[in-house]
């Protein structure tokens, strides 16, 4: 058993959800399904959920280096992580992460609530989401002023912008 700070202040807060978290879920229980399930359910996202680990990984690959090397395109950026976004919710919608694992799936590896549970996302959850998504894109386009101290605390280095999903 490993322990870490973040599964101590998970038991700290509830045992159940340190238990169900840290000790039942497990991807690779052929002999207990539940586990296999558990570690499933562990990864289905909301969709403010879902949208911070877009902007998260937006930034990861392409933000911190258009920061850092002071060229920010927030159109790109929205433009990347709403590729994305469609490749995600694909994944999500067909089932996939039944099969694939997230190794196999890259960044495509999406497992959505409404897909899981409902209620379905219409086009209005759809268009909001979207317009939340452009605007924190927006958001990282405002942070230019920053981004030379944070670069001088060496917070944020620069990197290349190159576009991951291009593949």
């Amino acid at each position: 058993m490993r322990w870490s700070i973040s599964a101590h202040r998970s038991f700290r807060r509830c045992p159940r959800q340190y238990y169900f978290n840290h000790m039942a879920a497990a991807w690779n229980a052929t002999k207990m399904p539940w586990r296999r399930q558990a570690h499933l359910l562990k990864q289905v996202k909301s969709l403010a959920l879902w949208r911070g680990s877009l902007v998260s990984l937006m930034m990861e690959r392409l933000g911190c280096g258009m920061l850092a090397n002071g060229a920010v395109d927030s159109e790109q950026l929205a433009s990347w992580a709403w590729k994305l976004a469609e490749q995600q919710y694909a994944f999500s919608e067909a089932g996939s992460f039944r099969e694939a694992t997230k190794t196999a799936a890259g960044d495509a590896y999406c497992r959505l609530e409404a897909h899981e549970w409902g209620p379905a996302l219409t086009d209005d959850d759809i268009a909001q989401f979207r317009k939340e998504l452009v605007s924190c894109c927006g958001n990282v386009g405002r942070l230019g002023h920053v981004a030379p101290h944070l670069v001088e605390a060496r917070l944020l280095r620069a990197a290349s912008c190159d576009d991951p999903t291009n593949g």
